[in-house]
């Protein structure tokens, strides 16, 4: 019996500010807790810093990385445009800030630490 397909999981509802921090948990507990469930078959085991390279990958190519990541979504857990976007709005907050860029987000402290 394959147990890794029956495991229980907690959802956190706190994550650190920085999203380089985060263990494979954040990771699943931010996109449940968002409602961005469709991603899940996309980050089994991703932690932080390589959500944080996919999101990357997102803002330099947010059109292929669209059409690459929909690809990659099982048919029972399809990703649309409306949570792909969602994605990138609401992960920015937790991302750092380069160091030319100006924000009052939570970020600014992720780039300090």
């Amino acid at each position: 019996m394959n147990k890794s397909k029956n495991r229980i999981f907690y959802v956190q509802r706190e994550y650190p500010h920085c999203i380089d921090e985060w263990n494979n948990e954040h990771v699943r507990s931010f996109l449940i807790n968002k409602n961005l469930t469709s991603l899940l078959p996309l980050v089994v085991d991703m932690n932080g810093r390589v959500l944080h390279m996919m999101y990357s990958m997102c803002m330099d190519h947010p059109e292929s990385m669209f059409d690459r990541l929909k690809a990659d979504t099982p048919n029972e857990h399809p990703l649309n445009m409306s949570t792909y976007l969602r994605f990138l709005h609401e992960i920015k907050q937790y991302v750092p800030n380069l160091p030319d860029t100006k924000s009052n987000h939570a970020s600014t402290i992720c780039g300090i630490l």
